[in-house]
Protein backbone atom coordinates (compact mmCIF):
# COMPACT_ATOMS: atom_id res chain seq x y z
CA UNK A 1 0.00 0.00 0.00
CA UNK A 2 1.43 3.55 -0.95
CA UNK A 3 2.51 5.10 1.77
CA UNK A 4 0.33 8.60 3.07
CA UNK A 5 1.31 11.76 2.00
CA UNK A 6 2.41 13.99 4.79
CA UNK A 7 -0.63 15.90 6.34
CA UNK A 8 -2.97 13.71 4.96
CA UNK A 9 -3.58 11.70 8.57
CA UNK A 10 -4.09 14.53 11.10
CA UNK A 11 -7.13 15.39 12.17
CA UNK A 12 -8.16 18.87 12.63
CA UNK A 13 -11.02 19.12 15.64
CA UNK A 14 -11.84 22.87 14.94
CA UNK A 15 -13.31 21.95 11.89
CA UNK A 16 -16.10 19.41 14.50
CA UNK A 17 -16.39 22.24 16.97
CA UNK A 18 -20.53 22.94 16.92
CA UNK A 19 -20.29 26.46 17.41
CA UNK A 20 -16.99 28.88 16.90
CA UNK A 21 -17.09 32.23 18.86
CA UNK A 22 -18.11 35.23 17.45
CA UNK A 23 -15.12 38.10 16.72
CA UNK A 24 -16.04 41.38 18.37
CA UNK A 25 -16.15 44.04 15.94
CA UNK A 26 -16.24 47.61 16.40
CA UNK A 27 -19.28 49.38 15.88
CA UNK A 28 -20.42 50.54 13.01
CA UNK A 29 -20.66 53.90 12.45
CA UNK A 30 -23.68 55.06 13.28
CA UNK A 31 -24.68 56.69 9.72
CA UNK A 32 -23.78 53.67 8.00
CA UNK A 33 -25.78 51.36 10.08
CA UNK A 34 -28.95 53.86 9.60
CA UNK A 35 -28.62 53.36 5.87
CA UNK A 36 -28.43 49.29 6.67
CA UNK A 37 -31.76 47.86 5.10
CA UNK A 38 -33.52 46.06 8.05
CA UNK A 39 -32.79 42.77 7.02
CA UNK A 40 -29.18 43.46 6.64
CA UNK A 41 -29.27 44.80 10.23
CA UNK A 42 -30.90 41.92 11.78
CA UNK A 43 -28.40 39.44 10.31
CA UNK A 44 -24.80 41.55 11.52
CA UNK A 45 -26.72 41.29 14.93
CA UNK A 46 -27.25 37.87 15.18
CA UNK A 47 -23.62 36.61 13.37
CA UNK A 48 -22.08 39.00 16.06
CA UNK A 49 -24.05 36.98 18.42
CA UNK A 50 -22.18 33.76 17.86
CA UNK A 51 -25.20 32.61 15.21
CA UNK A 52 -23.16 30.30 12.73
CA UNK A 53 -25.86 30.49 9.76
CA UNK A 54 -26.15 34.13 10.25
CA UNK A 55 -22.56 34.84 9.83
CA UNK A 56 -22.71 31.98 7.11
CA UNK A 57 -25.25 34.05 5.07
CA UNK A 58 -23.49 37.30 5.89
CA UNK A 59 -19.73 36.36 5.07
CA UNK A 60 -21.07 34.46 1.91
CA UNK A 61 -22.98 37.93 0.65
CA UNK A 62 -19.53 39.92 1.82
CA UNK A 63 -17.50 37.97 0.01
CA UNK A 64 -19.83 38.04 -3.49
CA UNK A 65 -20.23 41.73 -3.23
CA UNK A 66 -16.77 42.41 -2.59
CA UNK A 67 -16.17 41.06 -5.84
CA UNK A 68 -18.31 43.29 -7.95
CA UNK A 69 -17.44 46.91 -8.54
CA UNK A 70 -19.96 49.29 -7.52
CA UNK A 71 -20.74 50.84 -10.27
CA UNK A 72 -22.05 47.15 -11.40
CA UNK A 73 -24.75 47.25 -9.10
CA UNK A 74 -25.88 50.83 -9.45
CA UNK A 75 -29.12 52.27 -10.20
CA UNK A 76 -27.18 54.24 -13.47
CA UNK A 77 -26.06 51.03 -14.59
CA UNK A 78 -29.35 49.25 -14.36
CA UNK A 79 -30.91 52.27 -16.41
CA UNK A 80 -28.02 51.85 -19.13
CA UNK A 81 -29.44 48.19 -19.37
CA UNK A 82 -32.56 48.67 -19.82
CA UNK A 83 -31.89 51.03 -22.84
CA UNK A 84 -29.99 48.78 -24.38
CA UNK A 85 -32.51 46.25 -24.47
CA UNK A 86 -35.00 48.59 -25.58
CA UNK A 87 -32.41 49.43 -28.72
CA UNK A 88 -31.56 45.83 -29.15
CA UNK A 89 -35.78 45.06 -29.47
CA UNK A 90 -36.10 47.92 -31.73
CA UNK A 91 -33.22 46.76 -33.84
CA UNK A 92 -34.93 43.41 -34.09
CA UNK A 93 -31.96 41.66 -32.66
CA UNK A 94 -33.17 39.14 -30.16
CA UNK A 95 -29.38 37.69 -29.03
CA UNK A 96 -28.83 40.94 -27.91
CA UNK A 97 -32.06 41.64 -26.31
CA UNK A 98 -32.02 38.83 -24.14
CA UNK A 99 -28.71 39.03 -22.98
CA UNK A 100 -29.06 42.23 -22.06
CA UNK A 101 -32.45 41.27 -20.24
CA UNK A 102 -29.90 38.21 -18.60
CA UNK A 103 -27.35 40.88 -17.34
CA UNK A 104 -30.31 43.17 -16.05
CA UNK A 105 -31.85 40.18 -14.14
CA UNK A 106 -28.69 39.43 -12.24
CA UNK A 107 -27.85 43.07 -11.88
CA UNK A 108 -31.11 43.88 -10.50
CA UNK A 109 -30.72 41.05 -8.27
CA UNK A 110 -26.82 42.57 -7.04
CA UNK A 111 -28.59 46.04 -6.75
CA UNK A 112 -31.23 44.37 -3.54
CA UNK A 113 -28.32 41.79 -1.96
CA UNK A 114 -25.17 44.55 -2.23
CA UNK A 115 -26.85 47.87 -2.73
CA UNK A 116 -27.12 48.81 1.03
CA UNK A 117 -23.92 47.49 2.28
CA UNK A 118 -22.05 50.06 3.88
CA UNK A 119 -18.05 49.93 2.92
CA UNK A 120 -16.84 49.42 6.74
CA UNK A 121 -18.78 45.99 6.89
CA UNK A 122 -16.64 44.45 3.90
CA UNK A 123 -13.64 44.21 6.19
CA UNK A 124 -15.70 41.61 8.17
CA UNK A 125 -16.04 39.00 5.38
CA UNK A 126 -13.08 37.10 6.25
CA UNK A 127 -14.27 37.10 10.31
CA UNK A 128 -17.60 35.75 9.62
CA UNK A 129 -16.83 33.05 6.94
CA UNK A 130 -14.23 31.55 9.34
CA UNK A 131 -17.00 31.89 12.17
CA UNK A 132 -19.28 29.83 9.98
CA UNK A 133 -16.85 27.40 8.76
CA UNK A 134 -15.69 26.54 12.15
CA UNK A 135 -18.90 25.78 13.06
CA UNK A 136 -19.52 23.51 9.91
CA UNK A 137 -21.09 25.84 7.59
CA UNK A 138 -20.88 24.25 4.31
CA UNK A 139 -21.12 26.80 2.21
CA UNK A 140 -18.19 28.97 4.66
CA UNK A 141 -16.31 25.42 4.61
CA UNK A 142 -15.79 26.13 0.99
CA UNK A 143 -15.94 30.04 0.51
CA UNK A 144 -13.08 30.09 3.48
CA UNK A 145 -10.79 27.50 2.54
CA UNK A 146 -11.15 28.57 -1.22
CA UNK A 147 -10.03 32.15 0.16
CA UNK A 148 -12.64 33.97 -1.18
CA UNK A 149 -12.32 36.50 1.38
CA UNK A 150 -9.47 37.81 -0.06
CA UNK A 151 -10.60 38.87 -3.71
CA UNK A 152 -7.66 41.24 -4.41
CA UNK A 153 -4.74 38.23 -3.97
CA UNK A 154 -2.86 37.70 -7.23
CA UNK A 155 -3.97 41.57 -8.33
CA UNK A 156 -1.78 44.47 -8.26
CA UNK A 157 -2.82 45.05 -4.87
CA UNK A 158 -2.08 42.08 -2.49
CA UNK A 159 -1.91 44.47 0.68
CA UNK A 160 -4.43 40.85 2.28
CA UNK A 161 -0.73 39.11 2.30
CA UNK A 162 0.64 40.79 4.94
CA UNK A 163 -2.61 40.67 6.79
CA UNK A 164 -3.05 38.43 10.29
CA UNK A 165 -6.18 37.24 8.50
CA UNK A 166 -4.16 35.81 5.88
CA UNK A 167 -1.73 34.22 8.09
CA UNK A 168 -4.47 32.20 9.81
CA UNK A 169 -6.11 30.91 6.77
CA UNK A 170 -2.80 29.85 4.99
CA UNK A 171 -1.86 28.06 8.06
CA UNK A 172 -5.17 26.15 8.90
CA UNK A 173 -6.93 25.51 5.21
CA UNK A 174 -5.23 22.75 3.99
CA UNK A 175 -6.09 20.86 7.25
CA UNK A 176 -9.68 22.01 7.18
CA UNK A 177 -9.96 20.38 3.55
CA UNK A 178 -8.48 17.08 5.22
CA UNK A 179 -10.94 16.83 7.68
CA UNK A 180 -13.93 17.58 5.37
CA UNK A 181 -12.49 15.03 2.77
CA UNK A 182 -12.42 12.54 5.81
CA UNK A 183 -15.64 13.27 6.83
CA UNK A 184 -16.74 12.49 3.17
CA UNK A 185 -17.99 15.68 2.00
CA UNK A 186 -16.97 15.17 -1.96
CA UNK A 187 -16.48 19.34 -2.19
CA UNK A 188 -13.26 18.58 -0.15
CA UNK A 189 -12.15 16.48 -3.26
CA UNK A 190 -13.24 18.79 -5.56
CA UNK A 191 -11.41 21.95 -3.75
CA UNK A 192 -8.25 19.74 -3.32
CA UNK A 193 -7.93 19.26 -6.73
CA UNK A 194 -8.14 22.67 -7.23
CA UNK A 195 -5.37 23.48 -5.28
CA UNK A 196 -3.13 21.40 -6.22
CA UNK A 197 -4.23 22.36 -10.54
CA UNK A 198 -2.26 24.96 -11.98
CA UNK A 199 -5.50 27.10 -12.37
CA UNK A 200 -7.41 27.05 -8.60
CA UNK A 201 -6.96 30.54 -7.43
CA UNK A 202 -6.02 31.50 -3.79
CA UNK A 203 -5.38 27.76 -2.75
CA UNK A 204 -2.98 26.62 -5.41
CA UNK A 205 -1.19 29.67 -4.20
CA UNK A 206 -0.32 28.65 -0.98
CA UNK A 207 -0.15 24.69 -2.26
CA UNK A 208 3.63 24.26 -3.16
CA UNK A 209 3.67 21.45 -6.37
CA UNK A 210 3.97 17.48 -5.54
CA UNK A 211 3.27 15.61 -8.58
CA UNK A 212 1.89 12.67 -6.32
CA UNK A 213 -0.53 14.45 -4.89
CA UNK A 214 -1.63 16.68 -7.72
CA UNK A 215 -2.50 13.40 -9.64
CA UNK A 216 -4.16 11.63 -6.76
CA UNK A 217 -6.51 14.14 -6.18
CA UNK A 218 -6.93 14.13 -9.71
CA UNK A 219 -7.82 10.58 -10.02
CA UNK A 220 -9.66 10.63 -7.18
CA UNK A 221 -11.99 13.20 -8.50
CA UNK A 222 -12.68 11.30 -11.91
CA UNK A 223 -13.54 8.07 -8.90
CA UNK A 224 -16.02 10.10 -6.81
CA UNK A 225 -17.82 12.38 -10.08
CA UNK A 226 -19.71 10.96 -12.81
CA UNK A 227 -20.15 13.87 -14.86
CA UNK A 228 -16.57 15.32 -13.98
CA UNK A 229 -14.70 17.32 -16.67
CA UNK A 230 -11.70 18.67 -16.35
CA UNK A 231 -11.67 22.35 -17.08
CA UNK A 232 -10.62 23.41 -20.31
CA UNK A 233 -7.90 26.29 -19.16
CA UNK A 234 -6.25 23.56 -16.90
CA UNK A 235 -2.91 21.40 -17.85
CA UNK A 236 -2.13 18.27 -15.98
CA UNK A 237 0.83 16.96 -15.87
CA UNK A 238 1.51 13.61 -16.97
CA UNK A 239 3.03 11.70 -14.19
CA UNK A 240 6.03 9.15 -13.98
CA UNK A 241 4.73 5.68 -14.32
CA UNK A 242 5.89 4.94 -10.40
CA UNK A 243 3.99 7.86 -9.39
CA UNK A 244 1.16 7.23 -11.76
CA UNK A 245 0.69 3.78 -10.48
CA UNK A 246 1.16 5.40 -6.49
CA UNK A 247 -1.35 8.13 -6.90
CA UNK A 248 -3.75 5.46 -8.45
CA UNK A 249 -3.56 3.38 -5.06
CA UNK A 250 -4.10 6.76 -2.86
CA UNK A 251 -7.24 7.91 -4.94
CA UNK A 252 -8.51 3.88 -4.43
CA UNK A 253 -7.97 3.98 -0.67
CA UNK A 254 -8.86 7.29 0.05
CA UNK A 255 -12.29 6.23 -2.41
CA UNK A 256 -12.83 3.48 -0.35
CA UNK A 257 -11.96 4.67 3.32
CA UNK A 258 -13.68 8.13 2.95
CA UNK A 259 -16.42 8.03 0.82
CA UNK A 260 -17.25 3.94 0.65
CA UNK A 261 -16.86 3.61 -2.79
CA UNK A 262 -19.88 6.25 -3.54
CA UNK A 263 -20.14 8.33 -6.89
CA UNK A 264 -21.81 11.58 -6.83
CA UNK A 265 -22.58 14.08 -9.31
CA UNK A 266 -20.75 17.60 -9.97
CA UNK A 267 -24.27 19.02 -10.97
CA UNK A 268 -26.45 17.88 -8.13
CA UNK A 269 -24.90 16.72 -4.86
CA UNK A 270 -21.97 19.57 -4.38
CA UNK A 271 -23.17 21.71 -1.70
CA UNK A 272 -21.28 25.35 -1.19
CA UNK A 273 -20.48 25.76 -4.85
CA UNK A 274 -23.63 28.00 -6.21
CA UNK A 275 -22.64 31.89 -6.48
CA UNK A 276 -26.11 33.87 -7.05
CA UNK A 277 -24.86 37.16 -7.59
CA UNK A 278 -21.54 36.17 -10.07
CA UNK A 279 -22.02 35.75 -13.52
CA UNK A 280 -21.79 31.25 -14.47
CA UNK A 281 -18.35 32.25 -15.90
CA UNK A 282 -17.05 33.49 -12.99
CA UNK A 283 -18.59 31.10 -11.02
CA UNK A 284 -16.26 27.86 -9.26
CA UNK A 285 -17.50 25.54 -11.06
CA UNK A 286 -20.26 26.36 -13.64
CA UNK A 287 -23.56 24.20 -13.90
CA UNK A 288 -23.76 23.02 -10.16
CA UNK A 289 -27.56 23.38 -8.41
CA UNK A 290 -26.96 22.13 -5.12
CA UNK A 291 -29.36 19.71 -3.48
CA UNK A 292 -29.41 21.57 -0.08
CA UNK A 293 -29.10 24.79 1.35
CA UNK A 294 -24.98 25.93 1.99
CA UNK A 295 -25.53 28.00 5.40
CA UNK A 296 -28.44 26.42 7.98
CA UNK A 297 -31.68 29.00 8.12
CA UNK A 298 -30.40 31.66 11.24
CA UNK A 299 -33.63 31.58 12.89
CA UNK A 300 -33.20 27.66 13.47
CA UNK A 301 -30.05 27.98 15.40
CA UNK A 302 -30.39 26.11 18.69
CA UNK A 303 -33.32 24.56 17.79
Amino acid sequence: MAAEPEGEGRRVETAASPVAPPVSHPPLPVEAEARMPTALRDLVAQADAGNPGAACRLGSLLAQCSLLPAWWHSEEFVANLRKKEKAAVGRGNLQAANDAATSLLLVQKRLEHCGGIPDELYPRAHAYLRQAALAGERQALVQYTRGESFPSLGMIDNHQMRSPDFDVWRAEAHELLQAQLRDGRPEAALMLLEAHSTRGGNLTMITPPDPLLDHAYLLLVQRLFEDFEYPENWSPATPEAAIAAEAEALARRWHREHFQDRRFSVKRDLVGFERELLHPDHSPWPGVVSTAPGCSDPSKAGS
